[in-house]
């Protein structure tokens, strides 16, 4: 745990282990599944956080910014997608 704290303060990417995490596919269990992800739940996420964060601190919080991220790019993309569904079928109408 020191060594977390370490390169916290002295801003030290742990490079390596987050190209492993990339390279895992751990990062895709948010995408929905219409878009190849696993769209895991809430508690399955936590979970998966939780025991990342055991196993090395440093690298728990990081996915944790991509998975709040990811979700809100596919709730602007389904509220265009909406919004785009309901100007067609306006238009359609009229």
């Amino acid at each position: 745990m020191t060594h977390v704290i370490a390169d916290d303060a002295e801003r030290i990417l742990p490079r390596a282990e987050l190209d492993e995490l990339s390279a895992s596919g751990l990062l895709g269990i948010t995408v929905p599944r219409s878009h190849g992800g696993a769209e895991v739940s809430a508690r399955t996420l936590g979970e998966v956080v939780r025991l990342r964060s055991a196993a090395d601190a440093g690298i728990g919080q990081i996915p944790q910014h991509h998975f709040f991220f990811v979700m809100r790019v596919f709730e602007r993309f389904r509220k265009r997608r909406a919004i785009d569904l309901m100007r067609v079928a306006t238009a359609v109408c009229s």
